[in-house]
């Protein structure tokens, strides 16, 4: 420790004070201050005294403090002696991070070169976030194809018919997903068995309030065509009750019946027949309204009732299309001239005959009231000559005129 500056008496008596011993040169140059200046009586007499007595209350001072700290002094010892290894610690970590500070700049500058706003990356998360956001509606477009199902086999048609126009705006929507266009293939195969659930409905016992809701359906179901296919059904449906009379036809057909089977036969298979396509055709006229002036020009070849059967009348060809009803009255006649040329000859007797072609022409008129009068054109095989189907008409317009003047008088009365 170096003494201070003009105080000889210091630098005499610092070779003698150990150098871990030495005071700090303040304090030492004040102590010798004050040295100085006391007598030198006091040197030997008070002095040694009060520096006894300052050492005593310092060292009284110290045991306080450490019996007052001392858990306080050994952990700051304890710390103060792993500073110097901490130190080091956090000199060596920032050394590695300056160090490493080169590659994170390289790595922020690759990053922000690489995931820029348009980055197919960056895209796809969105993708998935979207994805992930929009998950419940997902799945409820994925499983369009089994609700679809369930309401189809529950017989919900307008749930159904929503959920197939559904489907078909998502793939407007959506045309280059592969998921929609997976889900509308599904969907147009379920669309056809829902057309078919309605097509068996067309051919089964049917009302007509339930068949118009049935070919409503089939409208808002694309099925195009609908008034001919109408009728096949309902054709489908009169050879399934001509079906029904199977027994009575095995009887009329065994070899050696008598005429009693075949009038039988034709009795239930006439009755099926006028009930039938006059219910057909006038449910047609009632859901197709649109289609009921062209019954008339329909363009088929067809034949006068008021003239011989043998005379044919061809008229043009006016409209777009054939009229369906003409097409469906052509299929009764072509039932009913197989079926009464088969049977009708078996019957022998003058009056069970008359009455059986008295049937026919009623099932006749009651078809010409919606235009679709058949009697002028069926064929030779059922009426035997011109002269008895002249006899059976006149016969058949006076019960006729009998019926409208007994409805006549009862509405009078």
């Amino acid at each position: 420790m170096a003494a201070p500056l003009g105080d000889p008496l210091f630098e005499l008596l610092l070779p003698h004070i150990p150098p871990e011993s030495a005071p700090p040169p303040t304090l030492a140059t004040s102590y010798l201050t004050r040295l100085t200046s006391l007598p030198f009586s006091a040197l030997t007499t008070t002095e040694p005294a009060s520096l006894s007595s300052a050492a005593h209350s310092t060292n009284l001072a110290l045991q306080s403090l450490a019996s007052r700290s001392h858990r306080s002094i050994i952990t700051s010892a304890n710390h103060l002696s792993t500073l110097p290894a901490s130190i080091a610690s956090v000199s060596d970590s920032l050394k590695e991070l300056i160090s490493a500070i080169p590659d994170l700049d390289n790595a922020l500058t690759s990053f922000t070169t690489t995931y820029t706003r348009d980055s197919p990356a960056l895209k796809k998360r969105a993708e998935h976030r979207i994805l992930h956001a929009n998950l419940e509606r997902i799945l409820d477009i994925l499983h369009l194809p089994t609700l679809l199902q369930s309401l189809i086999a529950s017989s919900n048609y307008p749930a159904a018919l929503e959920t197939i126009a559904h489907a078909k705006r998502l793939t407007v929507l959506y045309p280059d997903s592969l998921a929609i266009a997976s889900i509308a293939e599904e969907t147009e195969q379920l669309r056809l068995t829902l057309v078919s659930n309605l097509l068996t409905t067309l051919r089964g016992a049917l009302k007509l309030p339930i068949a118009m809701k049935t070919v409503g359906f089939l409208r808002r179901a694309n099925v195009t065509d609908l008034p001919a296919l109408f009728l096949v059904c309902r054709f489908a449906y009169i050879r399934s009750l001509i079906d029904a009379l199977s027994p009575l036809k095995v009887l009329a057909d065994e070899p050696g019946a008598s005429g009693i089977q075949a009038e039988r036969y034709l009795k239930r298979w006439l009755e099926v027949i006028r009930e039938q396509s006059f219910g057909v055709v006038s449910m047609y006229r009632s859901i197709f309204p649109a289609t009921s002036q062209s019954s008339s020009t329909s363009g088929h070849i067809r034949r006068s009732s008021s003239m011989s059967f043998a005379e044919e009348i061809e008229e043009p060809v006016e409209q777009p299309g054939p009229d369906p009803v003409a097409g469906f009255v052509e299929a009764l006649v072509e039932m009913m001239d197989e079926t009464l040329g088969r049977y009708l000859p078996k019957v022998t007797e003058k009056s069970v005959r008359e009455s059986l072609l008295t049937h026919v022409l009623y099932a006749s008129g009651s078809l010409g009231r919606l235009g679709g009068e058949l009697a002028g054109v069926l064929g030779e095989g059922v009426f035997e000559s011109e002269e008895e189907f002249v006899k059976v008409m006149t016969r058949q317009r006076a019960l006729a005129g009998k019926l409208e003047a007994l409805a006549a008088t009862r509405g009078v009365v």
